[in-house]
């Protein structure tokens, strides 16, 4: 493989960038639902034990 034959990086490294930060913003959100499941979780258990 000689390094000519390569396709340029660069504007594929940008578009990449900005995918990243489209996902890490919809985990942050995926997230925040996943923390809200578990604190309704974890009181149906508590009012179970009640």
């Amino acid at each position: 493989m000689t390094p000519h034959q390569d396709p340029p990086k660069y504007p594929e490294e940008e578009e990449e960038e900005e995918e990243k930060q489209d996902n890490h913003e919809e985990e942050e959100v995926r997230g925040e639902k996943r923390k809200r499941i578990m604190m309704r979780r974890e009181r149906r258990k508590m009012m179970r034990r009640r």
